[in-house]
């Protein structure tokens, strides 16, 4: 039986895996299988597609991360490849939220 990742959004680039996958099984995403290039526990993401250096880590159809270094399709998405941003985006939605509430006084 094909393993399978949960694909929620069409602007996520990962996906979650729904069973532990090792180095090398195909993992069904969507319409899409996907060779996972690393082992990836339960409830891991996957890159679904490439991901350059620097680029937003989508998962849920918003950003949750950035990457800090290239990522090809199939790999292992982790803290040794992305750094979290939720803090940053979550006050960056504050401060958005702020200036446009000043705005319609």
């Amino acid at each position: 039986m094909m393993k399978t990742g949960l694909l929620v959004d069409s602007l996520d680039n990962v996906a979650v895996a729904t069973t532990a996958v090792q180095q090398g099984e195909e993992i069904k995403v969507g319409d899409e299988t996907i060779v996972a290039n690393q082992g990836i526990p339960v409830g891991h993401k996957i890159a679904i597609k490439n991901i350059n250096k620097e680029e937003y880590v989508y998962k849920y159809g918003v950003p949750i991360g950035q990457t800090i270094v290239d990522v090809s399709k199939g790999d292992y998405m982790h803290t040794h490849n992305i750094i979290d941003i939720t803090e940053e985006l979550c006050k960056s939605y504050i401060d958005d939220f702020m200036k446009e509430g000043v705005e319609n006084e």
